[in-house]
């Protein structure tokens, strides 16, 4: 199952939906595709879902799932919390979308790709050797002209991997590890991500940032985070611009709004499933090419300054894990979502020790390197992080105490929830099956991306 989430896009969604159903048509792929909607007008939406013939997801169906999988008043409660964003929002709620994606695919796998990500991937001009799993550095940065189309589909590109096992690409990995999660990386707008992030990078990613990538990153230049062959790992890291994942077994939920949603649901997968492995691919999918978007240092300061709600739960999370039962995923996470329940907020004084020990980090591993931008931005940035963050009562614009107490309850009863899933597959059927697309020649109808196409590496 192919799924887009989508927000008040309604020419790229059209434009990516058709792409990704030329792109199947030629890899002989039967993926269908449904797009979940969470815009402003869901007619628009509807009319590019009728053109690529496409299921659509909007509010009305969404209330439907609450209403179906919520067996109290008190359950429906915390579901349309966790489903159903609010008219009036002060932040993104993307993270609602994809615990409505992994609902629906509940007992099997699926790929999630952005509305504006069409079927356009590439591949490095020269592929390395895969990592070993367990390796903290997946990918590697490197400029757009360091990578050329390859002919994918997004289906096709996660589908053989999960729940594969890991030792099948990486020689050596452990034979009871299997995939779990996979992802590919991102070519095209690099810039508008949290520069930050980029001076705790090691390894290769750091040979290519110091060799000059990292001034065109701030640029807002066409650039790629992508591995250079299959990469499994136990490293908690994920893009989720477009990912898989195997929905056999239970995944947990996301926290509904804020940022970095994404690495809290990878931190708490792995600890719900301890013998699943991350797989990067080793291709990179276009998004918003074209669009560079440069943004001034000192705005990622203020970032780092302020904490952002994914990052305090996950430091609740990390202190609730020390006395969850461990018995079996479900019970896993009943443990965690009491013992959130059980505190009103996550503890300040975790999260600046934390910002203390990445300043230290940032200190030691870059006060040796030889002068570069990327090395003056983590040095300047370890000062930031050594200033106690503002104890604040809201973060990514919601009550953090009220954040953490529905989070909590949201994991407690997510187990139910999730089998409840399983056993009406079929029942919620948000639209009739779509029509097939009327066949357009072999040849798909998206654009040539602004980077050497493959032909012309040969």
């Amino acid at each position: 199952m192919l799924f887009v989430p989508t927000r008040d896009r309604p020419l790229a969604l059209a434009y990516a939906l058709r792409s990704h159903r030329v792109a199947m048509e030629r890899s002989a792929a039967r993926a269908p595709i449904t797009v979940v909607d969470d815009s402003s007008d869901e007619l628009a939406t509807r009319r590019a879902c009728e053109g690529a013939a496409a299921v659509h997801v909007g509010r009305a169906e969404r209330a439907r799932l609450v209403a179906l999988l919520g067996e109290s008043a008190e359950e429906r409660e915390v579901l349309g919390w966790a489903l159903l964003p609010p008219e009036e929002r002060a932040t993104t709620w993307v993270g609602a979308t994809r615990n409505v994606i992994a609902l629906l695919s509940a007992g099997r796998p699926f790929v999630s790709i952005d509305d504006d990500s069409p079927s356009l991937f590439f591949r490095r001009r020269a592929p390395g050797a895969s990592k070993p799993v367990g390796d903290p550095q997946p990918i590697e940065i490197a400029p757009a002209g360091a990578v050329v189309r390859t002919e994918a589909d997004a289906w096709s590109v996660h589908a053989p991997l999960l729940g594969a096992p890991a030792h099948r690409f990486v020689p050596g990995a452990p034979g009871d590890v299997t995939i779990g999660l996979t992802f590919t990386g991102v070519v095209g707008d690099l810039g508008i991500g949290s520069l930050g992030a980029l001076a705790f990078v090691d390894g290769a990613s750091r040979v290519a940032l110091e060799a000059g990538g990292f001034d065109e990153v701030v640029r807002g230049g066409a650039m790629a985070r992508l591995a250079c062959n299959t990469q499994v790992s136990t490293h908690p890291f994920g893009m989720m611009g477009c990912f898989g994942a195997d929905a056999r077994r239970m995944l947990p939920p996301m926290v509904p709004a804020g940022r970095n949603e994404d690495g809290l649901f990878v931190t708490t997968t792995r600890f719900l499933h301890p013998r699943v492995a991350l797989a990067h691919v080793p291709v990179a999918v276009a998004h918003r090419l074209g669009q560079g978007r440069p943004r001034p240092l000192a705005s990622f300061f203020d970032l780092a300054r302020a904490p952002r709600l994914a990052d305090l739960l996950e430091l609740a999370l990390a202190d609730a894990s020390s006395s969850a039962s461990r018995e079996d995923p479900a019970s896993s996470l009943r443990s965690l979502g009491r013992a959130l329940q059980a505190r009103p907020a996550p503890v300040w004084e975790a999260w600046n020790a934390q910002r203390a020990a990445r300043a230290g980090w940032l200190r030691r591993s870059w006060r040796g390197a030889r002068p570069s931008a990327v090395r003056e931005l983590a040095l300047a940035l370890a000062d930031e992080l050594d200033r106690p963050a503002p104890v604040a009562d809201t973060a990514s614009g919601l009550c953090v105490g009220e954040a953490v107490r529905r989070f909590g309850a949201l994991l407690e009863l997510w187990p139910d929830v999730w089998r409840r899933a399983e056993r009406v597959q079929g029942a919620f059927s948000p639209l009739p099956r779509p029509r097939p697309l009327e066949p357009r020649g072999r040849r798909s109808t998206y654009h040539t991306a602004p980077v050497v196409p493959e032909e012309g590496a040969r």
